[in-house]
């Protein structure tokens, strides 16, 4: 269950691009066979082409097992076919209507608890809550909203960016029950989140990472 690199045609920010659980890892584009090889053999997932119309699958949805989260404005690229196929393998969908968009982006979230924007209002929250199957709480990392940008969770382990502090460390340690591990990619970005696609069986970290930061990757989230 390694930790392997990778880019989207040369981009090394994966997490923008591709989104993934212990089922599915949903791609924007198709892969040669190589590339497909590198993500099961890191993930142990069945690879899914989904293009909604656009590629930032990372930033604009939210999945755990239980389900995806989409945003309400991108419901009518999605094709009854697709959701067939996610109905099939056992998760819900939902739409999400709010201002905040860029859901990817905006939840950092594992099968369990989902840590939200501040700015997500009862409704939405609710809304998560029934989709996603999991307890949620707002707050930030590093004084950073955009919780799902800076932080990868699984069920197993906790990345964020080395700014946060130790006050966000307590309250996310508490509400995780998980141990927050500072770490940067691709050669000293902060935006894990952005760089590092992870699920309960292995992790894809951007192509420009260091092997130290692999190998922080590889501990913060218990990969052995």
């Amino acid at each position: 269950m390694p930790v392997e690199k990778f880019d989207l045609d040369g981009n090394p920010y994966i997490g923008v691009f591709l989104n993934a659980n212990d089922k599915v890892l949903l791609i924007p584009e198709r892969l040669s066979d190589n590339a497909a090889e590198s993500i099961e053999k890191a993930l142990n997932v069945e690879v899914l082409y989904f293009y909604p119309g656009t590629r930032l699958l990372g930033s604009l949805l939210a999945m755990n097992n239980a389900g995806i989260l989409f945003s309400e404005y991108i419901r009518d690229s999605v094709s009854d076919e697709f959701l067939r196929e996610v109905e099939e393998r056992g998760m819900r969908v939902g739409f999400l209507e709010d201002k905040l968009t860029a859901l990817g982006n905006n939840i950092l979230l594992n099968n369990k608890k989902a840590l939200l924007h501040p700015g997500y209002g009862r409704r939405s929250i609710k809304f998560i809550e029934d989709t996603l199957d999991v307890e949620t709480a707002v707050g930030t990392i590093a004084g950073i909203k955009v919780t799902g940008s800076v932080g990868v969770v699984t069920d197993k382990g906790l990345l964020v960016h080395p700014k946060l502090t130790s006050r966000e460390e307590e309250a996310l340690e508490e509400f995780f029950c998980l141990s927050p591990v500072k770490v940067t990619v691709n050669f000293g970005s902060p935006f894990v989140g952005a760089a590092v696609v992870a699920n309960n069986r292995g992790a894809l970290v951007g192509s420009k990472s260091t092997g130290i930061e692999m190998g922080k990757v590889e501990d913060g989230l218990n990969i052995l």
